[in-house]
């Protein structure tokens, strides 16, 4: 028998018995647990977010004024907008024009001008 069926159990004898006071403060405890359920999950979904972003953090390299991503075989995955990283901790990856790179979130532009090296 589950903890929600005893729960039930003992406030249907409560009701029976006219303990109405200790039936109400058994709801209450059962909203307070409720509610540190909710908290709970909570706190464990920003754990994982948090997590996750160290992890990215741990990863990603800055160059020429852009993020890269150190994959695990060595290679780089690149480059992402580092004013969108900086500010919303989101990857956006940088669209290559022709003279320079734009980022289709924050609408900025990459500091790497490429028409001098062509």
């Amino acid at each position: 028998m589950g903890v929600l069926s005893e729960v039930q159990l003992i406030g249907k004898a409560l009701q029976e018995a006219g303990k109405i006071d200790l039936y109400q403060k058994l709801l209450a405890i059962l909203e307070k647990d409720l509610e540190l359920q909710d908290e709970n999950q909570k706190l464990k979904e920003k754990i994982a977010s948090l997590s996750e972003e160290l992890r990215m953090k741990g990863s990603l390299r800055f160059k020429n004024n852009s993020y890269y991503l150190e994959l695990e075989n060595g290679q780089a995955d690149g480059p992402f907008c580092s004013a969108c990283w900086d500010s919303k901790k989101t990857l956006v990856r940088l669209h290559d024009l022709e003279d320079c790179d734009w980022c289709p979130s924050c609408k900025g532009y990459g500091a790497i001008d490429r028409r001098s090296s062509r």
